[in-house]
């Protein structure tokens, strides 16, 4: 399937255009066919399986930051991507570096006192918790 074809699929899925079936026993038509070639097949370590799919080229192209530019794995849980970013920089040759991230609110914008009470330290650490490796 080309780039043009999945974006219109893409678009197609939000419009609400694709086909819909029921399941047994339910009364509305909620589902949808994904088509295979957008499904990563899994074995028994599904991480591994998603940065491969993703991934694939990532032993000899790890340095070239377009190839990592055009490529995401998004997951709604911060202990999952720790679990990915793991697996990823355990198959990165070289020395692991950490950046710490900033748990405050620039205090050289105006209204500062306002977004302290707005976004609290404990908020910010909340809401990103992870680091940057």
């Amino acid at each position: 399937m080309s780039v043009e074809e999945f974006g219109k699929w893409i678009i197609d899925l939000g419009d609400g255009k694709l086909t819909t079936y029921s399941l047994e026993n339910e009364s509305d038509p909620t589902w949808i066919k994904v088509p295979t070639e957008f499904l990563i097949q899994h074995g028994d370590n599904p991480i591994q399986d998603i940065v491969k799919a993703t991934y694939s080229e990532l032993p000899t192209k790890y340095k070239e930051g377009r190839y990592l530019r055009e490529r995401a794995i998004l997951t709604p849980k911060n202990e999952d991507v720790e679990r990915i970013n793991s697996h990823i920089l355990s198959s990165i040759p070289g020395k692991e570096k950490t950046y710490k991230s900033s748990d405050t609110i620039c205090k050289a914008s105006a209204n500062s006192e306002e977004q302290d009470l707005l976004y609290p330290a404990e908020t910010i650490a909340d809401t990103v918790g992870y680091e940057v490796v």
